[in-house]
């Protein structure tokens, strides 16, 4: 079988590489080397590999690359080794003993293949699938998850042909790189991997995802556990760079237009809100994809997005539930399951007979089913529970609504709202119903005004993009 060369990017991730690392070492698939590209880690990584992982080469970093520029710095290198395959793996995921194996099958089987990833599976729910690639759907700017949320089985061993694969593993080519050229390093990090399998079907490269292929990965969702952080501003600067390569015409014109309208409606809101944190990191991701100030960031940012913990213990004083004693909970939605879990078992107990309803995607109770919840409440989007669903809900007359996070727009339909952090709960300060909604209202006609009016600056930006191309 032909060799193949691992690459892992590492930052800071001592206490989580160590598991990657264990479990490739278990793979059934024998033929590869393992390389590990440090970006300037300060935990003592790097010492750390070199004594637990004695036969893992250490590319070290003169300063933080970002993901991008990690995974490049190794590709380089198993590009003068003239390995003929290189996987991508992510420093936090734990992949299956078979994982490499059946990837490097499939690959061997279709030399049109430039690109395989697998199954990712999630890390807090291991038998619920995060993805099997990913389609792009322009029309809705936006991105599908395929099989996203749905259970597990050893029954589906099918090979899918998608527009993108998570680069936490990912089975290149090596040949094909050649022709496509390294990954664009003005990401980053987040959609670096998205572009590059967009580059690679422009190329005329099939890309695909493999069932049979397994690996574990804490989900994004319960990473950020919803919260304003710098992956909001890589995201929104990123996808606005992503459209701007990869559509073309009348889709670009659409795509940026939306995408402009849905950020400055919610900067505009943030902004009415006084919420300064979230308003200047989505200003700082549109200002910068508008003049070009691509790659990473520099020490602008921190002081323009100072941490957020500290914002947070400023929204409101703990309170004792306890001594409220609420009988009927609402529980706010939640993109981290780990979180909804902690809010409930935290509320049952110290108030084991409240009556509990979880407001929720149906596709996401599967983590949560087995906690004696009253109800769960369908929630198909901000939208519908704002527009359509807001007078039901106050109907219910609860005393309580809970979140597991603070959001930062939400309309208040409860008595009181508290927010539930760092194992205690917060009062949120109420707002005035029939204000928040117009203040929606009015982000939402703000937002595509200024969509509109703004695009054709952004849609004639024009970026360089051929450095990145192998020599």
């Amino acid at each position: 079988m032909p060799k193949v060369c691992i690459i892992i990017v590492n930052w800071n991730g001592k206490d989580i590489v160590s598991k990657t690392l264990e479990s490739v070492m278990q793979l059934t698939y024998k033929d590869f080397d393992v390389v590990v590209v440090d970006n300037a880690s300060s935990d003592g990584s790097v010492e750390f590999i070199k004594n637990r992982f004695s036969e893992v080469k250490v590319i070290m970093n003169k300063k933080n690359l970002g993901g991008t520029g990690g995974f490049n710095t190794g590709i380089r290198h198993a590009l003068k080794k003239k390995y003929p395959y290189i996987w991508l793996l992510d420093n936090d995921v734990i992949v299956d003993r078979d994982s490499l194996l059946s990837l490097v099958e499939v690959m061997e089987k279709d030399s049109g293949i430039g690109i395989a990833g697998s199954k990712i599976l999630q890390m807090e729910n291991p038998d619920i699938i995060w993805e099997v690639g990913v389609k792009m759907d322009w029309n809705k700017v936006g991105r599908v998850l395929i099989n996203h949320n749905m259970k597990d089985t050893t029954d589906d061993h099918r090979v899918y042909e998608v527009d993108h694969v998570a680069a936490c593993s990912l089975l290149v080519r090596t040949s094909s790189i050649n022709k496509v050229g390294l990954m664009d390093e003005n990401y980053f990090w987040c959609f670096d991997d998205v572009d590059w399998c967009l580059s690679f079907k422009k190329g005329g490269f099939k890309v695909v995802a493999v069932s049979d292929s397994k690996i574990w990965h804490p989900n994004f969702e319960e990473k950020s556990k919803g919260k304003i952080s710098k992956r909001n501003y890589f995201s929104t600067r990123n996808w606005l760079y992503l459209i701007q390569k990869h559509t073309n015409g009348f889709q670009k014109m659409r795509c940026i237009r939306k995408t402009l309208a849905r950020e400055f409606s919610a900067m505009f809101i943030y902004k009415l809100n006084d919420n300064e944190y979230a308003y200047r990191i989505f200003s700082m991701a549109v200002k910068d994809f508008f003049f070009a100030k691509l790659g990473g960031v520099t020490g602008d940012f921190d002081k323009a997005a100072p941490e957020l913990k500290s914002e947070l213990k400023s929204m409101g004083k703990i309170i004792d539930i306890k001594k409220l004693n609420p009988r009927k909970i609402l529980i706010y939605p939640s993109t981290s399951i780990s979180d909804a879990r902690k809010v409930v078992n935290a509320i049952r107990n110290i108030l084991p007979d409240a009556e509990i309803h979880f407001l929720i995607e149906e596709n996401r109770k599967f983590g949560l089913t087995d906690l004696g919840i009253n109800t769960f409440i369908p929630y198909k989007g901000p939208t519908r529970l704002y527009f359509l669903e807001l007078l039901k809900l106050r109907r219910n007359s609860y005393d309580l609504g809970i979140m597991p996070y603070k959001t930062f727009s939400d309309i208040d339909i409860m008595k009181r709202i508290l927010r539930y952090e760092d194992d205690q709960f917060y009062e949120i300060e109420r707002n005035n119903m029939v204000l928040q909604i117009t203040k929606m209202l009015l982000s939402t006609v703000v937002g595509e005004l200024l969509g509109t009016i703004l695009l054709p600056f952004w849609w004639t930006r024009k970026f360089a993009h051929s450095e990145y191309l192998v020599k």
